[in-house]
């Protein structure tokens, strides 16, 4: 039905990474995934062996319904508009330092980690949540939990975070 089920998790989207070859089976899920709905971005090196040997036709047949991208930033892009939460420099800029790691616990509460992987640079961002809701802050060396002031401008929740150099929030 358009989502790729692993274990518990449901996705929408798969990434393929650069790579040289496929398995057989994972084939076989990602062409009934993306008949079903489901979307596939893949690096522009996209595989071209299964299980280590060529086959055209399988390959072909998935590779003519993938979403190409030739790099990081432009596949986030891609998937931003899609979100129900932006992440921007307070310049309105988009910042790709920054990894998100989104994690739905149930219908109503997600997780975000968001991490500033850059060892150099301190960021300065604005986090807009398209939903309503609360947001807590979470310590994961104290355990501790404490609900987050946030903004409402348009109906959305905004907050400010800083990030020094290989902080997370």
């Amino acid at each position: 039905e358009g989502k790729f089920v692993i274990g518990k998790m449901a996705y929408r989207y798969v990434v393929i990474p650069s790579a040289i070859t496929l398995r057989k089976k994972t084939v076989k899920l990602l062409k009934k995934f993306v008949d079903e709905g489901g979307k596939i971005f893949a690096d522009r090196n996209f595989p071209y062996l299964i299980e280590g040997k060529k086959d055209k036709n399988n390959l072909s047949t998935l590779k003519e319904k993938v979403i190409f991208f030739s790099s990081y930033d432009e596949l986030s892009k891609f998937l931003s508009s899609e979100r129900d939460f932006e992440l921007k420099g307070l310049n309105g800029k988009d910042i790709s330092e920054i990894y998100i790691h989104r994690r739905m616990l149930d219908s109503s509460t997600q997780v975000l980690f968001l991490i500033n992987t850059s060892l150099k640079k301190e960021m300065k961002v604005e986090l807009t949540l398209k939903s309503k809701g609360k947001i807590w802050k979470a310590d994961p060396f104290t355990g501790e939990i404490e609900p987050l002031g946030v903004r409402i401008e348009e109906g959305r929740m905004k907050l400010n975070l800083d990030f020094p150099p290989v902080a997370s929030h």
